[in-house]
């Protein structure tokens, strides 16, 4: 099995250790730097993406902002 682990900046090498002991060998963890997630972190398992970012908390807040203000 393979994860995909999008941060927002580069991990420290004790950090990615210690994700890649807790995931066990056999999952292949794979990091991948994306500067637009802000901080938190995106996951690609199985084909399926998962946002955990703090871009995508703040664009649900933006839409619920908008839903709102929409009849003022």
């Amino acid at each position: 099995m393979e994860l995909v682990i999008f941060v927002a900046c580069e991990l420290p090498e004790k950090e990615i250790s210690r994700i890649k002991e807790k995931l066990g060998k056999d999952v292949k963890v794979r990091f991948k730097v994306d500067p637009s997630l802000i901080g938190g972190a995106a996951l690609v398992w199985n084909g399926q993406y998962k946002d955990y970012s703090l871009k995508a908390r703040l664009e649900e807040h933006k839409k619920e902002i908008h839903k709102i203000y929409e009849g003022c």
